[in-house]
């Protein structure tokens, strides 16, 4: 029985320290690397984001806005970078000069959940992983917008 207690301590340690290392890298979301094209469009308007891995602390995210001709109303970057031990979500929206961090609250090979309770909308941004693709949730102040993407490319890193 004396030998059970520690063993059980260093199992349970064991076990919280590679929850912890999981969501030190993001490698865990390395499914979202590639072009996604939003399944239907929002008030005559398509999204396509692309995203690419940098590194295992950073992939880089763009965003664009069509119109149903095809041509380009906004664009947004975004940027998934640790700082310090955590990781945060950076996003320049259109019409909006300065970045705007959200921090990753949970995160996992099924998506990341973040949030900035100061930004008015979204304050919450969830990406998920979905069967055939993938959601993004965005909320804030009682308002909640959900984007359906489907994968359409890979895109290949140099």
């Amino acid at each position: 029985m004396k030998f059970r207690i520690p063993f059980l301590i260093i199992a349970f340690v064991l076990v919280c320290m590679a929850d912890l290392n999981a969501q030190n890298d993001l490698n865990q979301l390395s499914w979202m690397v590639g072009r996604w094209n939003q399944e239907t469009q929002t008030n005559g308007y398509n999204i396509t984001e692309t995203w690419k891995m940098v590194s295992s602390e950073r992939m880089q995210g763009e965003s664009i806005k069509t119109d149903r001709n095809g041509r380009v109303i906004s664009t947004e970057t975004m940027m998934l970078a640790k700082k310090g031990d955590e990781f945060f979500l950076e996003a320049k929206f259109p019409g909006n000069n300065e970045v705007i961090a959200f921090r990753i609250v949970k995160m996992s090979d099924e998506g990341f959940t973040c949030r900035n309770s100061r930004n008015v909308f979204p304050s919450q941004i969830i990406y998920a992983k979905k069967e055939n693709g993938m959601t993004a949730d965005l909320s804030g102040r009682g308002r909640l917008t959900q984007l359906v993407f489907s994968k359409i490319e890979i895109v290949i890193e140099d």
